[in-house]
């Protein structure tokens, strides 16, 4: 979460109730350069509101120039957002005495010997998005799980992070399934203590408990299984309740 975006949708956002609520919600998993990528779903359940009201809502907020919305271009192809609430524009090029744009384009008269004055820029131009992962410094556990919480963790997690998951590519994507599970569910994505809990009971939030280490050949196939399992159960919930 950025505090700096949080304070500018406070301050100058325009939304009310619901619209406010959502866009509240979006700030809390942004960046300090206004990003966020979390999905529809997600936000939904944290404005307390449905998916397609949240969709639409989202629509709105972008044309009112809130937001900006890139679709299918953040990690896992979410929405990529951009909030842009209290962000002032870049300034039109001031130049000095004696130098005139030529009206309609084309190159800029200038008086012999005056130079034109580029003005300071007002905004911080925002980084690339995977900056931060060309640091050697960041462990791999810490990246996945900036992709799966849409944060990184507090930097007294990376050695922990670090140690307790290791470099294994399927440690690591069962680490992924823990916090993509952990966020889904809509619990605090800032309570990493609680993750490792979930990694090292072998257990995904909301997907039921895996037998047998994640770097163990059958992982694949028992996390497909828990999948099928509880989508079937979710169906003949339904069914049963259609029915009376």
């Amino acid at each position: 979460m950025s505090i700096k975006v949080m304070s500018r949708v406070w301050d100058y956002s325009k939304q009310e109730g619901t619209k406010l609520l959502l866009l509240l919600a979006l700030a809390d998993f942004a960046r300090d350069d206004g990003r966020a990528w979390p999905s529809v779903k997600t936000l939904a359940k944290k404005a307390r509101c449905g998916k397609r009201n949240a969709q639409y809502i989202l629509r709105e907020i972008a044309k009112d120039g809130e937001i900006a919305i890139a679709k299918e271009t953040g990690p896992r192809g979410t929405n990529l957002y951009t909030v842009l609430v209290g962000v002032q524009p870049i300034a039109p090029p001031i130049y000095a005495e004696g130098v005139q744009p030529i009206a309609g384009g084309g190159a800029i008269q200038r008086t012999k010997g005056v130079q034109p004055i580029a003005p300071e820029p007002l905004i911080t131009i925002i980084e690339p998005l995977l900056k931060e992962d060309k640091a050697k410094k960041i462990p791999e556990a810490v990246k996945v799980f900036r992709e799966n919480a849409a944060r990184y963790p507090a930097k007294s997690w990376y050695a922990t992070l670090d140690s307790e998951i290791g470099k294994a590519e399927k440690d690591l994507k069962f680490w992924g399934e823990v916090v993509h599970g952990y966020v889904g569910m809509g619990w605090n994505p800032g309570n990493v203590s609680n993750m490792l809990e979930f990694y090292k009971r072998r257990e995904i939030p909301g997907g039921g408990n895996g037998k047998g280490p994640p770097s163990d050949d059958g992982y694949d196939e028992r996390l497909l299984k828990r999948r099928a399992t509880a989508k079937a159960s979710l169906e003949k919930a339904k069914g049963k309740h259609e029915a009376t």
